[in-house]
């Protein structure tokens, strides 16, 4: 138990809200598989790809896919498909190889093992990326105290292509002896201020979403190099009829001072993965404001009910279009899926199960 990690807002209350309950709202936009895509940078195509994020450019839907090469230690890479936005709101299709661009791969201690599950977001209008690495002592069974399995890395870009990685997330000691996960990690960059959001984990205990403020601004000048969280703090945790919950897509901002945010939830019974929306206010401190009672969407299609891992629906993308919210997320670790909700109705969902 870290005692050191105090608790944010009123946690119990606003899991009082929750229900294991679904109302799917989710409109399925489509899915991409491993052999939809033709790699124009490396001599092999992967042979599974999934938990996707996204950045939108004018027309340009850029998607950033987790790749499988091989099931050897499991090593992972991100790469790149640029889609048409027109393509993905009318309903994907793929009828021609999309080609992929081997973007990001393992070059550090911290990522040396493979990278997992990007989130791509804009800060400031600059194009960044927060990833999880799979470090060096991955599979390290004599892995020495304050070295993490996994850790979350911070890219930099100027166009959404070219990427390069700036960052890794480390937390205050004393809390770094004992954790053994830094993961499900996105920002939330208000004023002068940068929150990173993640979930964290000690031995067999998960703290599904906590806080800390960015000591450094991102915009530093340095080579690769750690930066330190402050003020960590559990945010929200995991209801009595979840495993674990885990942050899921960067924030949308919906009014001056309310983001919205997707997270997922992994049920006790058959660990199926799901997910559900928060709003988030920023006061003196961050606060929830709003919940969704019920799972807002759930493994239903047969490309989210079957694959690698069954039962799986893993948001990492949202950007707000229009009176859409566009999602990107994973389906059974073996598929990209897209996916829309009206936000009209999310927030009216939202707006009824007020926290404050």
């Amino acid at each position: 138990m870290m005692r050191m990690l105090p608790e944010c807002g009123d946690i119990e209350e606003i899991n009082r809200i929750r229900r294991f309950e679904t109302e799917d709202i989710a409109k399925r936009l489509g899915y991409i598989k491993a052999s939809d895509i033709k790699m124009i940078n490396y001599p092999e195509n992967p042979i599974k790809i999934f938990n996707p994020s996204f950045l939108v450019f004018g027309n340009v839907f850029r998607l950033y896919p987790r790749l499988v090469f091989g099931y050897y230690k499991y090593s992972n890479a991100i790469g790149r498909i640029d889609l048409e936005l027109n393509d993905i709101l009318v309903g994907l299709n793929a009828k021609k190889k999309l080609e992929c661009e081997l973007t990001l791969y393992p070059s550090n201690l911290m990522d040396f093992f493979g990278l997992e599950d990007p989130r791509a977001q804009l800060v400031n209008k600059t194009p960044y990326m927060i990833y999880t690495g799979r470090t060096r002592w991955f599979f390290d069974k004599k892995r020495p105290k304050g070295k993490l399995k996994t850790t979350s890395l911070i890219a930099k870009s100027v166009d959404g292509i070219t990427w390069e990685k700036k960052n890794y997330v480390i937390l205050d000691d004393p809390i770094m002896n004992d954790l053994s996960f830094i993961k499900n990690s996105v920002l939330l960059p208000i004023e002068n201020r940068i929150y990173l959001l993640s979930r964290i984990q000690a031995g067999d205990s998960f703290y599904a979403a906590i806080y800390g403020i960015l000591k450094d601004n991102l915009k530093q000048k340095t080579t690769f190099c750690p930066i330190p969280s402050e003020s960590n703090k559990v945010f929200i945790k995991e209801a009595s009829f979840e495993h674990k919950i885990g942050w899921g897509t960067p924030p949308i901002k919906i009014s001056n001072r309310e983001y919205l945010l997707f997270l997922h939830g992994v049920c006790n019974n058959l660990l199926i993965y799901r997910v559900f929306a928060i709003l988030v206010r920023v006061e003196k401190d961050l606060k929830i404001t709003a919940i969704t009672p019920k799972y807002i969407m759930q493994p239903k299609e047969m490309y989210e009910i079957y694959g690698e891992r069954p039962y799986v629906v893993f948001p990492c993308g949202a950007s707000k279009i229009d009176d859409q919210v566009i999602i990107s997320y994973g389906a059974a670790d073996s598929f990209v899926g897209i996916a829309s909700f009206d936000l009209t109705e999310l927030l009216q969902i939202l707006d009824k199960n007020r926290v404050c």
